[in-house]
């Protein structure tokens, strides 16, 4: 039985993402309209509202809000507008008078909506039925655009008035709203209309009758005040709430008739809820502003005490200074993270006994396959013997960029074990690789070594790939207390010369940007997670790209009639002086797990890349099983013609028989540690 797709990767998302679930609008925000906090309703399965957007003040003390004020990023973003608008003119031209006036209606209406401090709620969505049953609402405060946004909305109903008949005026108890002209039996009650300079839009008869009255004397309910208090910036840009039980019980027997229906559908669906930890979660809710320096995105998962499940990931300890010693102060990219496996796997064992005994032993039993093979026991020699600080990092001192120099450091309990499991895993790759190729009579034979280098009175092994087109190296070293693994030898050369330093340099805990998540005297438990983006440094490398993108990506939209050339983007010297590192967090609270990222650049940053890969990468191993009840990770297999350059036949033959040699070992390991 498989978990429900995307599960656990929505967590992760808002997790990880920061606000990144809410629309970029709001962006520098205006003040807060408390009108909209009144529209909220008390039960709600779903919400969201955002700031109108504010004129950039190019002094702020806001390294993002100075970004928006950029006269070339303005002027990207009236391109964009212009040649898209410009382009359903021409459309609607071809179509006739009716057309051109409804996009011309319809680009004001949609703009202003984007600009304007609006809140959407859903409080009822039943899709069982013949007829939905919705409950809804939309409110816009246009300002001093509402004429012109209510004169707009009057062609639009004189346009589907001639379709379908005349609009009705609600009575006033059900708010005075102009009802679409549509049967009960055929579509959910919608209706609109205006309260001074607020639009309102109303599906479900609750709802028509409500939001009026609410508007105009309702007051916000706690939920909404308690997430403000919780996760809120004083410039709040966006903020979205999803109450997750109610969601749970409104779509839960469906995902149970997805299950196998009936008494049993839904007692698996409540055990892999359980299980999971998904049934004590009592909200979820994402948020983005500004502080005074920067652009913020929190994302808060409120729990109901402290559940196992999927939140056993996050440790409770959280991180402290030293524990980011092992990534030098130079890095352009950083990921450290509080983790113990053995605790981790401990409950992924548990996890799947709740859910599916049965699938539970047959894992044991092919573990014990691989342990055979291997010549180590994967909990206790591999699991237990590492400790449960993991950090992974680019350092432009030690050769790398970006990726070819991403180093993983791990803090090692117990040498010995650890010694034990990484020599089973070199005989099995050395066996599996060079299967087929062992001929001494044929020195041109591709083959693969390990290979020893000594630095730093440490012995660094990696695998020397010959008559092969291996690009990488990957090298790997167990010191007393460290596990280093990196693309080539040279970065873990580099590690060791900075451990064997003295005085012991600068590391990711001296980042000027770092220090405040671990600061003094704060209330908040340390971070669990800790990520750094070097801004700055990766705009300048990567930017340069950019321009061979954008010029791609133009052709094919002017070719779609949109009028918009590489001219456009703006020059790296508009952006860098504003940018900034970026950093992210992900710490337990008193609320459940809070993540915030801080960043220069006004949109879900590069700071959440990591750990979000990181966690739907962990997502994806799939701690329920697939299908036939045999859980694992799945390795597919890599489709060679996708991977293979033009070559001779010879060549060609090599390549897939190495390609096959990979996907074999993967399959192997992978699937006898899971199945």
């Amino acid at each position: 039985m498989a978990a429900p797709f995307g599960a656990m990767e929505l967590l992760v998302l808002l997790m990880f993402g920061g606000g990144a679930i809410n629309l970029p609008v709001g962006l520098p925000p205006l003040p807060e309209d408390a009108k909209l906090a009144q529209v909220a309703p008390e039960q709600v399965l779903a919400y969201l509202t955002w700031a109108g957007t504010a004129d950039a003040d190019p002094k702020s003390g806001n390294s993002a809000e100075r970004i928006l004020a950029e006269p070339q990023v303005k002027y990207l973003i009236k391109r964009i507008e212009d040649g898209i608008l410009a382009a359903l003119n021409r459309e609607a031209a071809q179509e006739g008078g009716e057309m051109k006036a409804l996009v011309k209606h319809g680009h004001l209406l949609i703009k202003q909506a984007l600009l304007r401090p609006t809140a959407l709620y859903i409080s009822k969505l039943d899709i069982t039925r013949d007829v939905p049953a919705i409950e809804a609402g939309l409110v816009i405060n246009f300002g001093k655009d509402a004429p012109a946004a209510k004169a707009a909305l009057e062609a639009i109903e004189g346009m589907i008035a001639q379709e379908i008949g005349p609009f009705q005026v609600m009575p006033a108890n059900q708010g005075g709203l102009r009802r679409v002209p549509v049967p009960d039996d055929e579509a959910p009650l919608m209706a609109w209309g205006f309260e001074g300079d607020y639009l309102i839009i109303a599906v479900g008869p609750e709802s028509a009758g409500r939001i009026r009255g609410a508007l105009l004397n309702g007051k916000a309910p706690a939920w909404l005040t308690g997430i403000k208090e919780k996760i809120a910036l004083k410039r709040s840009s966006s903020l979205t709430y999803i109450n997750a039980p109610a969601v749970l019980k409104q779509f839960g027997p469906l995902l149970a008739a997805e299950m196998g229906g009936g008494p049993e559908g839904q007692q698996m669906f409540d055990r892999v809820m359980a299980a999971l930890g998904v049934n004590k979660v009592t909200a979820l809710a994402a948020a983005t502003g500004f502080d005074d320096t920067k652009f913020v995105s929190r994302s808060l998962i409120a729990l109901d005490g402290n559940p196992g499940g999927l939140f056993k990931l996050i440790s409770g300890t959280g991180l402290t200074v030293k524990d980011l010693a092992d990534v030098p102060a130079d890095a352009d990219l950083a990921f450290v993270a509080k983790l113990n496996p053995a605790e981790i796997f401990d409950e992924f064992v548990k996890i799947m006994g709740e859910i599916e005994p049965d699938a539970r032993d047959m894992m044991f039993e092919g573990m014990q396959e691989a342990e055979q093979e291997l010549g180590f026991r994967i909990k206790q020699d591999l699991f237990d013997s590492v400790g449960d600080v993991w950090s992974i990092y680019n350092s432009p001192g030690d050769g790398g960029l970006v990726i070819t120099g991403l180093t993983g450091v791990v803090q090692v309990k117990d040498r010995a074990k650890a010694q034990k499991a990484i020599d089973g895993l070199e005989r099995a790759f050395s066996q599996e690789f060079n299967r087929g190729n062992d001929d001494p009579n044929n020195p041109r034979r591709r083959r693969y070594e390990i290979k020893t280098v000594e630095h730093e009175g440490q012995k660094i092994r990696f695998i020397n790939a010959i008559g092969d087109d291996w690009v990488v190296a990957p090298a790997w070293c167990l010191t007393k207390d460290r596990f280093i693994i990196a693309p080539y030898p040279q970065m873990v050369k580099s590690y060791l010369s900075r451990a064997a330093s003295t005085p012991a340099g600068k590391t990711l805990a001296d980042v000027a940007s770092v220090k405040p998540l671990f600061a003094a005297g704060s209330s908040a438990a340390p971070p669990a997670m800790v990520s750094y983006i070097d801004t700055p440094e990766l705009f300048k490398k990567f930017y340069p790209l950019a321009h061979g993108m954008a010029t791609l990506i133009c052709s094919q939209i002017q070719r779609e009639g949109i009028d918009i050339d590489v001219s456009a983007l703006p020059t790296a010297s508009s952006i860098l002086p504003h940018l900034t590192p970026d950093t992210g967090s992900v710490r337990r609270t008193a609320d459940g797990i809070l993540a915030e990222n801080r960043q220069s650049l006004p949109v879900a940053g590069l700071g959440t890349l990591l750990p979000t890969l990181f966690w739907v990468g962990v997502a994806e191993s799939r701690m329920i099983g697939h299908e036939h009840a045999r859980p694992g990770i799945q390795v597919a297999p890599v489709p060679f013609d996708e991977i293979a350059p033009p070559c001779g036949a010879k060549e060609h033959v090599e390549a897939e028989e190495r390609t096959r040699d990979a996907n074999r070992i993967m399959r192997r390991v992978l699937e006898r540690l899971t199945r």
